[in-house]
């Protein structure tokens, strides 16, 4: 059975408002939840935060009034049996789904619910590490399961990834080494912080698990 892998600093992240970390976070969370979840308000409001990058209230509608009463309700009643278990035994997803749920029930904004509107826009520290990964990732689940050669998984992902466009040479550099049949590594301290930035994280991630438990 799968065991908890999100690292906890990049939850506090995202609980504390940095953007790329709620990117980051809400792609883990629709990419690994169980099935039963797939069709979900909350669920599709949270792959379109991932993978479309929209704000979270542009991704739960929230400007359409007639909608905000069905998030809250649908919140409510996720919370009834959510578990861990809905997240393949990932309890850094699922806490950080309780805590955004929880914030829904209680009637808040997406935004507000997902610490979008706080102050802090980005990751505190230039995240190059996470971010060579994942284009080694994408690399190889390119060739993996759609076949892609590495050149056209690198153009592919060039053509793709925000901020990556005309950087094919770079692109081709970070993933050389990568094929279709091993996985690359995940590599250690791959959310490095600062002291300070790492001490506002958790204190901030402690509020919101704080709020977990009301």
């Amino acid at each position: 059975m799968k065991e908890s892998f999100t690292d906890g600093y990049l939850i506090a992240l995202a609980l504390s408002g940095d953007r790329e970390a709620i990117f980051d976070v809400c792609q883990l969370v629709a990419g690994c939840v169980d099935s039963r979840l797939l069709e979900t308000r909350f669920i599709t409001g949270v792959k379109r935060i991932g993978n479309l990058k929209m704000t979270p209230d542009g991704a739960f509608e929230w400007r359409d009034k007639s909608l905000r009463e069905e998030i809250q309700n649908e919140a409510r009643n996720l919370l009834k049996n959510l578990s861990p278990i809905d997240f393949h035994n990932d309890k850094d997803l699922f806490e950080f789904a309780n805590v955004t749920l929880k914030k829904l029930k209680s009637g808040r904004s997406p935004n507000e619910s997902f610490g979008w509107n706080q102050i802090r826009r980005g990751r505190p520290s230039k995240n190059s590490v996470f971010r060579d990964w994942e284009i080694r990732m994408t690399v190889h689940t390119l060739m993996r399961e759609y076949g892609q050669t590495f050149t056209g998984a690198c153009v592919i992902v060039t053509d793709n990834i925000p901020g990556a466009e005309n950087r094919y040479k770079t692109i081709e550099a970070i993933a050389r080494g990568v094929n279709a049949n091993e996985c690359p590594p995940l590599p250690e301290n791959i959310f490095p912080m600062s002291d300070k930035s790492l001490t506002i994280a958790i204190a901030v991630y402690k509020k919101n698990i704080d709020f977990i438990m009301r």
